[in-house]
Protein backbone atom coordinates (compact mmCIF):
# COMPACT_ATOMS: atom_id res chain seq x y z
CA UNK A 1 0.00 0.00 0.00
CA UNK A 2 1.32 3.28 -0.77
CA UNK A 3 0.81 6.59 -0.15
CA UNK A 4 1.86 10.07 -2.04
CA UNK A 5 0.65 13.58 -0.56
CA UNK A 6 -2.70 14.48 -1.61
CA UNK A 7 -3.55 11.41 -3.01
CA UNK A 8 -5.15 8.25 -1.65
CA UNK A 9 -3.92 5.15 -0.84
CA UNK A 10 -3.93 2.99 -3.12
CA UNK A 11 -3.80 -1.28 -2.64
CA UNK A 12 -0.97 -3.55 -4.47
CA UNK A 13 -2.03 -4.52 -8.41
CA UNK A 14 -2.14 -8.28 -7.29
CA UNK A 15 -4.59 -7.91 -4.57
CA UNK A 16 -7.32 -9.27 -6.51
CA UNK A 17 -5.34 -12.21 -6.87
CA UNK A 18 -5.06 -12.76 -3.76
CA UNK A 19 -8.46 -13.03 -2.44
CA UNK A 20 -9.69 -16.40 -2.81
CA UNK A 21 -13.79 -17.20 -3.89
CA UNK A 22 -16.08 -16.90 -0.70
CA UNK A 23 -16.64 -19.67 1.59
CA UNK A 24 -19.43 -18.28 3.26
CA UNK A 25 -22.01 -21.30 2.75
CA UNK A 26 -19.02 -23.29 4.65
CA UNK A 27 -19.16 -20.56 7.48
CA UNK A 28 -22.40 -20.53 7.69
CA UNK A 29 -22.27 -24.35 8.19
CA UNK A 30 -19.82 -24.37 10.77
CA UNK A 31 -21.65 -21.40 12.55
CA UNK A 32 -25.04 -23.57 12.52
CA UNK A 33 -23.29 -26.80 13.28
CA UNK A 34 -21.69 -25.03 16.32
CA UNK A 35 -24.78 -23.16 18.04
CA UNK A 36 -27.13 -26.23 17.05
CA UNK A 37 -24.87 -28.07 19.32
CA UNK A 38 -24.71 -25.58 22.38
CA UNK A 39 -28.36 -25.29 22.31
CA UNK A 40 -28.86 -28.94 21.95
CA UNK A 41 -28.66 -29.77 25.29
CA UNK A 42 -30.66 -27.36 26.92
CA UNK A 43 -34.93 -28.64 27.00
CA UNK A 44 -37.39 -26.60 24.97
CA UNK A 45 -35.21 -24.85 22.96
CA UNK A 46 -33.76 -28.04 21.48
CA UNK A 47 -36.61 -27.60 19.28
CA UNK A 48 -34.18 -24.46 17.50
CA UNK A 49 -31.14 -26.67 17.61
CA UNK A 50 -33.16 -28.91 15.56
CA UNK A 51 -33.45 -26.14 12.61
CA UNK A 52 -30.42 -24.86 12.77
CA UNK A 53 -28.59 -28.76 13.01
CA UNK A 54 -30.52 -29.26 10.29
CA UNK A 55 -29.31 -26.21 8.21
CA UNK A 56 -26.07 -27.08 9.44
CA UNK A 57 -26.05 -30.67 7.32
CA UNK A 58 -27.64 -28.83 4.28
CA UNK A 59 -25.24 -25.83 3.91
CA UNK A 60 -22.44 -28.38 4.44
CA UNK A 61 -23.14 -30.15 1.66
CA UNK A 62 -24.11 -27.70 -0.62
CA UNK A 63 -20.43 -26.49 0.09
CA UNK A 64 -18.65 -29.39 -0.53
CA UNK A 65 -20.90 -30.38 -3.78
CA UNK A 66 -20.07 -26.57 -5.26
CA UNK A 67 -16.02 -27.58 -3.92
CA UNK A 68 -15.82 -24.13 -3.09
CA UNK A 69 -12.78 -22.91 -0.21
CA UNK A 70 -13.51 -24.07 3.27
CA UNK A 71 -13.82 -28.09 3.09
CA UNK A 72 -12.47 -28.27 6.50
CA UNK A 73 -15.65 -25.80 7.82
CA UNK A 74 -18.09 -27.86 5.60
CA UNK A 75 -17.21 -31.29 7.06
CA UNK A 76 -17.07 -29.41 10.59
CA UNK A 77 -20.18 -27.88 9.56
CA UNK A 78 -21.99 -31.06 9.12
CA UNK A 79 -20.02 -32.81 12.29
CA UNK A 80 -21.22 -30.30 14.64
CA UNK A 81 -24.67 -30.49 12.94
CA UNK A 82 -25.48 -33.58 13.02
CA UNK A 83 -24.17 -34.29 17.02
CA UNK A 84 -26.87 -31.66 17.59
CA UNK A 85 -29.33 -32.99 15.50
CA UNK A 86 -29.16 -35.95 17.50
CA UNK A 87 -28.85 -34.44 20.65
CA UNK A 88 -31.43 -32.16 20.41
CA UNK A 89 -34.11 -35.42 19.26
CA UNK A 90 -33.22 -36.64 22.11
CA UNK A 91 -33.64 -33.96 24.67
CA UNK A 92 -36.87 -33.04 22.65
CA UNK A 93 -38.23 -36.31 23.20
CA UNK A 94 -36.90 -36.57 27.12
CA UNK A 95 -38.93 -32.89 27.83
CA UNK A 96 -42.10 -34.22 26.05
CA UNK A 97 -42.06 -37.53 28.16
CA UNK A 98 -41.20 -35.22 31.39
CA UNK A 99 -43.81 -33.21 29.85
CA UNK A 100 -46.57 -35.96 30.03
CA UNK A 101 -45.82 -37.12 33.21
CA UNK A 102 -45.89 -34.52 35.04
CA UNK A 103 -49.32 -33.52 33.32
CA UNK A 104 -50.38 -36.95 34.87
CA UNK A 105 -48.94 -36.90 37.78
CA UNK A 106 -50.55 -33.14 38.10
CA UNK A 107 -54.15 -34.63 37.22
CA UNK A 108 -53.96 -37.20 39.54
CA UNK A 109 -52.37 -35.15 42.54
CA UNK A 110 -55.48 -32.27 41.56
CA UNK A 111 -58.40 -35.72 41.94
CA UNK A 112 -56.60 -37.04 44.86
CA UNK A 113 -57.19 -33.27 46.57
CA UNK A 114 -60.40 -32.57 45.52
CA UNK A 115 -61.64 -36.18 46.80
CA UNK A 116 -59.91 -35.19 49.97
CA UNK A 117 -61.77 -31.69 50.20
CA UNK A 118 -64.68 -33.48 49.43
CA UNK A 119 -64.64 -35.55 51.92
CA UNK A 120 -63.59 -33.52 54.84
CA UNK A 121 -66.47 -31.13 53.84
CA UNK A 122 -69.18 -34.26 53.52
CA UNK A 123 -67.43 -34.60 57.46
CA UNK A 124 -67.95 -31.39 58.66
CA UNK A 125 -71.69 -31.28 57.29
CA UNK A 126 -72.84 -34.89 58.74
CA UNK A 127 -75.17 -34.49 61.45
CA UNK A 128 -73.56 -35.40 64.77
CA UNK A 129 -75.13 -38.55 66.40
Amino acid sequence: MTFQEGRPATLPEDFAAQVKPGSGLAITALVLGVVALLLAALPFVSLIALLLGTAAVVLGIVALVRRTAGKGMAITGIVTGSVGLLIAIVVSFMSVITLVLLGSTAGQAVSNSDRRMAEETWVNIAPKR
